[in-house]
């Protein structure tokens, strides 16, 4: 046996004693970082977590790997000696807690390293970035929202990339979508996720059912499935009821007034006001008029006397124009009776200590003149 192949041997033996020691150490490991999943430019959170009496010292590290997204195990292992910070721990009964908060733009790993009265430890997670606001989402519907015949409709199905494979299908009522059936599907991949949009020009009666979107996630090949039932209806007039039967308000300065449109019909209408036929804004940083319920309630928390004028509420949908009107006047209140009175005491005092002051400047000289 030659000098060369005693040596490869020897090379081999040491890679399976290592390789051995960390499946070992992986098996027997009593910390763990779990992956996180984060929308691009926000701050993350997680915890490094260790088992036992053992673990002093906790200090963590993050390096970014954008090979996360399509090779995850390229990632595996780096930035295992790379720059460590501390956080306070938290000493539970069984476990020691470092809390990690931080903020990425790219995917990476984040480490956990552990030492204390035994070996040191080395675990790790993976930092997913993403743009969707969970790993497999299907959005533009809602319960609450009525459609109408003749509606443009949008739905989009997302998965992220790190653990679905590129096979978003959409189905109704159990099959596959094909098209010429008056409905679009079209890709709109992202960075981070797979999309696939569902697009109806204009829907009718004919689309009523349920639609599926299933993916297959990559790491257990099992399909994940999110679904909507999907009710068309036709139109119906826009109502608009008010608190307020009159078309004149009078307040007065500081009270409170709060104007009510409540809106229905089909499709649902937007609302907006105007005052004095402006366009009439509230800023959210206004805290004295606001504006809730899908703009439905104009609050003033404390009325002033620029709040006079006219009012309007106006509902529209693609079908019609509705709208009511409110003319708001702003007076001055009532005096308050305990003012007046206040007023009538200062003067009273003002008035006495005058009197008392001339008094007393005339009383002097006088008792000199005499003496």
């Amino acid at each position: 046996m030659t000098k060369r192949m005693i040596e490869i041997i020897f090379l081999i033996l040491l890679w399976m004693k290592m390789n051995s020691n960390v499946m070992a150490s992986n098996e027997t490991s009593n910390c763990r970082v779990k992956d996180v999943y984060v929308e691009k430019g926000q701050n993350f959170n997680t915890v490094c977590e260790c088992l036992g009496d053992s673990i002093t010292q906790m200090s963590w590290s993050f390096q970014n790997c954008s090979n996360l997204l399509f090779s995850p195990d390229f990632c595996q292992g780096i930035n295992t000696t790379g720059d460590f910070q501390s956080e306070n721990l938290i000493k539970l009964e069984n476990s020691l807690l470092m809390p990690i908060k931080f903020n990425t733009m790219q995917p990476g790993v984040i480490t956990c390293k552990a030492s204390g009265n035994s070996k040191d430890e080395i675990v790790q997670g993976f930092v997913k970035v993403i743009d969707l606001p969970k790993p497999f989402v299907l959005t533009g519907f809602s319960e609450s929202h009525k459609i109408a015949i003749g509606d443009f409709v949008e739905l989009e199905c997302g998965a992220v990339k790190y653990d679905f494979s590129n096979s978003i299908q959409w189905m109704k009522d159990g099959k596959p979508i094909g098209y010429g059936e008056g409905i679009l599907i079209k890709n709109s991949n992202t960075e981070y996720s797979w999309r696939k949009k569902l697009i109806f020009n204009s829907i009718s009666h004919e689309n009523v059912g349920k639609y599926e979107c299933k993916s297959q996630n990559i790491n257990t090949k099992e399909f994940k499935t999110l679904s909507v039932n999907i009710k068309v209806y036709d139109p119906i007039d826009i109502s608009i009821t008010t608190n307020f039967n009159e078309t004149t308000i009078t307040k007065i300065v500081d009270e409170v007034l709060t104007l009510e449109c409540n809106v229905d019909g089909i499709p649902m209408p937007t609302l907006i006001w105007k005052k004095d036929d402006q366009i009439f804004n509230v800023s959210e940083k206004d805290t004295r008029v606001t504006m809730k319920n899908q703009n439905m309630n104009l609050t003033f928390a404390s009325l002033r006397f620029k709040d006079s004028g006219k009012y309007e509420c106006i509902a529209q949908n693609r079908f019609e124009n509705v709208s009511r009107i409110f003319e708001v006047v702003i007076e001055k209140g009532p005096i308050d009776k305990r003012i007046i009175i206040g007023v009538i005491c200062v003067f009273i005092a003002l008035i006495s200590i005058c009197a008392y002051l001339y008094y007393s400047r005339n009383k002097i000289p006088a008792k000199r003149e005499n003496n």
